[in-house]
Order: C-alpha cells, then structure tokens, then sequence
C-alpha cells in the first residue's frame, strides 16, 4: 500500500514477492496513473494559465488574492 508517493515513484513488486516467471506487472511510474486525472480536472476546471502551465510542463503557483 502507498499513501501519496512521489509522482516520480516506480511502483513494481519487491524481490521476495516476485515468481520464477517474473512479476505479474510491469512496473510504472506514479505519474503514469495520475496524469490522466488531472488532464480530465483542468479541462473543467483549470484556468488557461493552469492549462499552459501543464501543457509546457512548467510549475504553476497560483497568485494570492486578498479577499
């Protein structure tokens, strides 16, 4: 089980848990499963400099707004 890894995090099985075939799965990358999701969530929600802030792969902090 894993609680929020890092988007960069291989998940594959650990060596004791792998058969003489091999694991069952390839490993993958966090991100790999996730980016789907937040495509589909910036297509609703994001604003357009989220959207190109995702598009050019560029960190994206929004500004702070008195309110």
């Amino acid at each position: 089980m894993f609680w929020h890894p890092r988007v960069d995090t291989v998940i594959q099985p650990l060596a004791p848990f792998v058969g003489p075939e091999g694991p069952e799965y390839d490993p993958i990358v966090v991100w790999d499963t996730i980016k789907d999701g937040v495509k589909d969530y910036l297509d609703v929600f994001g604003r357009p400099d989220q959207v190109s802030a995702w598009q050019e792969a560029r960190p994206y902090v929004a500004a702070v707004v008195d309110a």
